[in-house]
């Protein structure tokens, strides 16, 4: 069973960075994903699903064989450079500098899992951006007397207003959770676990507040 938050978005990444070079065979991305999962699943858990599951999983649409022998052309590609950067990643980190309180903490991670169903909006920003506009717009909608302070713009190396553009994108991707179809994210965050935070309705946004160098 995955239970990691990291996991999702290391497997992201992973599919990102893979799929460009499997775009002429489209059958195969289900593989991709199958072997991009089994390669994150192996990195972040106790118990990582193998091939024989990840077969099971695709209907039996791919042999074991199959997926193991994707697994090493994701490997190649990724010229096994495994430790990459995530959101979440960046996320924790900032939370332990800044010494970030739980609620807010958990309202970023919730910020960032949507931007993970919205991968196409977001893939020209870096996950360190993407990572402190989640935190930024975590502490505007919690009401924090002081959005960006200058220990997270030092610590991130990014001001409020070069931060504004993901914000304001990101706080329509919050605003429309409640509308989209698939809602596993938005359930899980609905638990004391973290906070109830999915239940907090969103600010309206006044983008003047965030032209703050």
């Amino acid at each position: 069973m995955i239970n990691e938050t990291n996991t999702s978005f290391i497997f992201c990444r992973f599919s990102l960075k893979t799929s460009p070079y499997c775009f002429q065979a489209k059958n195969k991305f289900q593989l991709v994903g199958a072997a991009a999962m089994m390669i994150a699943t192996k990195m972040e858990e106790y118990y990582p699903i193998d091939a024989k599951e990840w077969s099971y999983l695709t209907s039996d649409t791919f042999t074991p064989q199959q997926v193991l022998k994707m697994e090493q052309v994701v490997l190649k590609v990724l010229r096994f450079r495994m430790q990459t950067p995530t959101i979440n990643g960046f996320i924790q980190q900032l939370a332990v500098e800044y010494k970030m309180d739980e609620k807010t903490q958990h309202l970023a991670m919730y910020i960032a899992e949507l931007v993970l169903l919205e991968g196409d909006d977001y893939l020209t920003h870096f996950p360190s951006k993407l990572a402190s506009a989640c935190i930024a717009l975590a502490r505007y909608t919690l009401l924090k007397r002081i959005t960006w302070p200058k220990k997270l713009k030092k610590a991130s190396g990014y001001s409020l207003k070069e931060l504004s553009p993901v914000v304001k994108r990101q706080h329509k991707t919050l605003k429309d959770s409640p509308l989209k179809q698939q809602q596993a994210v938005q359930t899980k965050y609905k638990s004391p676990k973290f906070s109830r935070v999915a239940l907090t309705k969103p600010r309206l946004i006044i983008m003047e507040d965030f032209n703050i160098d």
